[in-house]
């Protein structure tokens, strides 16, 4: 996928926050989006090294968040900078299942729920006949199918989706 300058679908940036790791998620992306002048909506926020990073798919967005680097001070009132980079589409964006894929895939699970046990059987979901007859493959270790698959248990089977903290 290009990347184009005025602005379309196509475009995604890549926004880099250096040291970034010092900072809690929460506090980081409701500074940034409280000092931004568009809103905006990150993808895939996470770590590496000492950075933070996260994408945006939004020209708009990219070009205030740019105007930002460096206005905004932490607690011990060190400037926070943030780079803006033309990215290629983020894996978890482009992986993401259709709507019919997802609608497929709830009910091919709610298939597999044992109501009397309680338990949800995913072994072999790859070869579901149901999945694969419309060419739908979930592989469990996969980032995008297991994303998918956790949340149509937790949007579909709320009652039951209790993770258990571990100590």
């Amino acid at each position: 996928m290009e990347n184009t300058q005025d602005g379309t679908l196509g475009d995604w940036f890549k926004i880099t926050v250096p040291y970034g790791i010092k900072y809690d998620r929460t506090w980081l992306m409701n500074s940034i989006q409280s000092h931004c002048s568009v809103p905006f909506t990150p993808v895939d926020f996470h770590y590496v090294k000492h950075l933070a990073q996260f994408f945006v798919q939004d020209a708009s967005a990219a070009s205030a968040l740019k105007d930002i680097n460096g206005k905004i001070c932490d607690e011990e009132n060190q400037k926070i900078f943030i780079f803006v980079n033309t990215s290629a589409v983020p894996y978890s964006a482009c992986n993401k299942l259709e709507p019919e894929k997802m609608e497929q895939l709830k009910l091919t699970i709610s298939k597999r729920y044992d109501v009397s046990q309680k338990a949800l059987d995913l072994h072999k979901l790859r070869f579901d006949p149901d999945l694969l007859g419309h060419d739908i493959i979930i592989i469990l270790n996969r980032r995008n199918c297991m994303a998918a698959t956790l949340q149509i248990i937790k949007e579909n089977f709320p009652e039951r989706w209790h993770p258990q903290s571990r100590s």
